[in-house]
């Protein structure tokens, strides 16, 4: 049986630092609070009123979380300028920040309902050009740590783990940049090596262009 859930298994996370050197931590921990409480109230208002006479609740909840995304913004710089951070909390920071990107292209594609930030939305194909480099940079730091791995059926199911997650992001259309066919052939050689160690993925996948819509599909053996 291949093994599963490598991915997660990888990931360090940043030890808290000393509290002479945590004001960039401790702004963030007050923004994504006061997100929080915004969006709890602006939910109460739609509730009440039925989404009349919000705009102040609205605007509240935008203020915060652009706030939010200047925190973020400040605890990723201040990781990129950390030399000493080890693979396993890079990938960390790396996965951080693919969820909050994830929540902010949503926001910018008007995922919750109603417009919450204008200035994401007129700018959402860059948010979205920012998360897919981030998924680029989640697989080829996989890729060096998966070198590491002695078993080679484990390196290869880890390999495959992260195509698979980069797949799935495609589908979801947060990788625009992703290109689908080379996504798949890649998917394809790993698989091909797990063959090749008598070993088989339980529910192999890959790109198929000839369904409409093409996409990624398991695969008949």
């Amino acid at each position: 049986q291949l093994p599963t859930n490598q991915l997660a298994a990888l990931i360090v996370p940043v030890a808290s630092p000393p509290v002479e050197q945590s004001a960039v931590q401790q702004a963030l921990v007050q923004a994504v609070e006061q997100r929080r409480l915004a969006a709890r109230i602006l939910a109460e208002r739609i509730q009440l009123t039925g989404g009349i006479d919000i705009e102040p609740e609205q605007q509240s909840l935008a203020i915060a979380l652009q706030t939010e995304d200047a925190a973020r913004g400040d605890i990723y710089r201040n990781a990129q300028a950390t030399v000493s951070l080890t693979p396993g909390e890079q990938l960390w920071f790396l996965m951080e920040r693919r969820t909050w990107l994830a929540r902010k292209a949503r926001i910018a594609q008007g995922g919750f309902g109603l417009t919450l930030v204008p200035e994401w939305e007129v700018n959402a194909d860059f948010i979205l050009q920012d998360l897919s480099t981030v998924h680029t940079n989640i697989n080829v730091l996989v890729n060096a740590m998966s070198n590491d791995v002695a078993d080679p059926v484990a390196q290869s199911a880890l390999r495959l783990e992260v195509l698979k997650l980069l797949a799935q992001v495609w589908e979801f259309g947060l990788h625009p940049d992703g290109q689908a066919g080379d996504l798949g052939e890649r998917m394809r050689i790993v698989q091909d090596e797990l063959a090749r160690l008598n070993q088989r993925a339980a529910l192999p996948v890959g790109y198929t262009d000839t369904v409409t819509p093409p996409g990624f599909r398991i695969q008949e053996e």
